[in-house]
C-alpha cells in the first residue's frame, strides 16, 4: 500500500480481512469505498462494505448498500440475512424470520450455517421450539465443519453467552475462519459486551 496506484483489492483485503476482524469497521469501510470506486461493480468489495458499515452501528448505510447489492444480483443470501437484521435488532423476531428462512432456501447452508441456527433461534424465540430443533438438526453433528459456527450464532441471537462461548471455542479448534467477522458483526454486539467474548478475544491474540 506504500505505493501507487494501490490495486482495489488490496484496500478490500486490509479493510476487510484486517480492520474489520480487529474491530475498526468504520476505518475498514474507508478502504472498501476507496475500492469501490476503482471498482464499483464489483459484489464482494460492495458486500464487504455492508458488514463493514453494519459493524459500525450505520444501519442506514448497510441497507443502502444491500439493496445496492441486490440489484447487481438478487440472489445473494448474505444479503436477504441483512435485510432480517433492523427487524431482529429491534426484537421482532416474527418480521425477521421469513427473510432468514429466505436466504437459507437459496441454498445457504453449504455457506452459511451461521443461517441455520439463526433461524432456529429466532423460531424458539417466537414459540416454535419443534420447528427450532429441527433446523438445528441441518448442521449435522456437532464435529461437522461449520456447526458450531451455527450453534455458536443460536446461542448469541438467543442472549446465551456461556453457551456461545462454549460453542466459539469449538468453531476456533476447527480453524473457521468465518467466526471471527460474525463475532464482530453487528448481531453479536451484546455478546462482545460480555466477559465471555473478552476472554475468547485474549484466546485469538485479537482486541476486544
Amino acid at each position: 500500500m506504500a505505493h501507487a496506484p494501490v490495486p482495489p483489492a488490496v484496500f478490500d483485503f486490509y479493510g476487510f480481512f484486517y480492520l474489520f476482524h480487529v474491530g475498526k469497521p468504520e476505518e475498514a469501510a474507508d478502504y472498501l469505498e476507496r475500492a469501490l470506486a476503482e471498482d464499483p461493480l464489483n459484489i464482494v468489495f460492495r458486500t464487504h462494505l455492508m458488514l463493514c458499515y453494519a459493524g459500525a452501528g450505520k444501519n442506514e448505510e448497510a441497507l443502502r448498500e444491500c439493496k445496492r447489492t441486490l440489484e447487481l444480483n438478487d440472489k445473494l443470501p448474505i444479503c436477504h440475512a441483512q435485510l432480517a437484521s433492523p427487524s431482529l435488532r429491534k426484537g421482532l423476531y416474527a418480521e425477521a424470520l421469513p427473510l432468514m428462512e429466505k436466504a437459507y432456501d437459496m441454498n445457504a447452508f453449504a455457506f452459511f450455517p451461521n443461517i441455520i441456527g439463526i433461524i432456529a433461534a429466532l423460531r424458539s424465540l417466537t414459540g416454535n421450539e419443534q420447528g427450532a430443533n429441527e433446523f438445528l438438526n441441518k448442521l449435522g453433528p456437532t464435529h461437522t465443519y461449520g456447526a458450531p459456527r451455527g450453534l455458536a450464532m443460536f446461542h448469541i441471537v438467543r442472549g446465551e453467552f456461556v453457551d456461545a462461548k462454549t460453542w466459539v471455542e469449538k468453531a476456533i479448534e476447527q480453524r473457521d475462519p468465518t467466526i471471527i467477522p460474525l463475532l464482530r458483526s453487528e448481531l453479536a454486539e451484546s455478546f462482545r459486551s460480555s466477559s465471555q467474548w473478552r476472554e475468547i478475544a485474549r484466546k485469538v491474540n485479537l482486541p476486544a
